[in-house]
């Protein structure tokens, strides 16, 4: 789902670069937060194990498991983008997203990620943003210069299955960290199972 082979060809030069240069880069905030909330170990733990077992399960020919994870969870992440106040409905309404991903198509799946999931991301981490304004350039930029280096330098990784594997390994980290470290309204409240 990351880059699908069925995209148009102005597409092609324009969606690797937002999703490195602008997609990618939000997760550094967990990074931020883990070192400012003394939960760095946590987050290597939960990055470690969510990539480990993509892997593991790669190798088993077990990837529907991973997707599955990755779509779960991406449900569960989206649903802080709908201004819903009943939770049941927002978790509805993203899941209903995310089961219509392919149906609405990459193109406009990277619109809603660069105008509404991205800045909403931000705008929820506003104050810690601010606060660590120059850690937050630094993580931020890094992570968008290497990555879009790593694409531009080698397009051919873009449709690797190891890279596709790692990638959503590490979307649904950041998602586990979130829900589980920053989010007030988690699901899974009070489970800290990586302390």
């Amino acid at each position: 789902m990351l880059i699908p082979h069925t995209l148009q060809e102005p597409l092609m030069n324009i969606v690797p670069l937002l999703t490195t240069a602008v997609i990618a880069p939000h997760g550094m905030t967990d990074l931020i937060h883990a070192e400012n909330n003394d939960k760095v170990l946590q987050l290597f733990r939960i990055n470690i194990v969510a990539v480990a077992a993509s892997m593991l399960l790669h190798m088993m020919n077990m990837d529907g498991m991973t997707t599955a994870a990755f779509l779960t969870s991406s449900a569960i992440h989206f649903r802080h983008d709908f201004p819903i106040k009943n939770e049941f409905l927002k978790l509805f309404a993203s899941s209903a997203l995310v089961m219509n991903a392919e149906n609405i198509g990459v193109e406009l799946f990277i619109i809603y990620m660069c105008f509404i999931h991205v800045p909403n991301h931000y705008k929820i981490y506003k104050p810690m943003i601010m606060d660590n304004m120059k850690k937050s350039l630094f993580y931020i930029s890094l992570c968008a210069i290497v990555a879009t280096y790593a694409v531009y330098s080698n397009v051919q990784l873009m449709y690797d299955e190891n890279v596709f594997c790692i990638s959503k390994a590490l979307i649904v980290s950041h998602i586990v960290y979130e829900e589980l470290y920053t989010k007030n309204n988690t699901i899974m409240n009070n489970v800290n199972v990586f302390d």
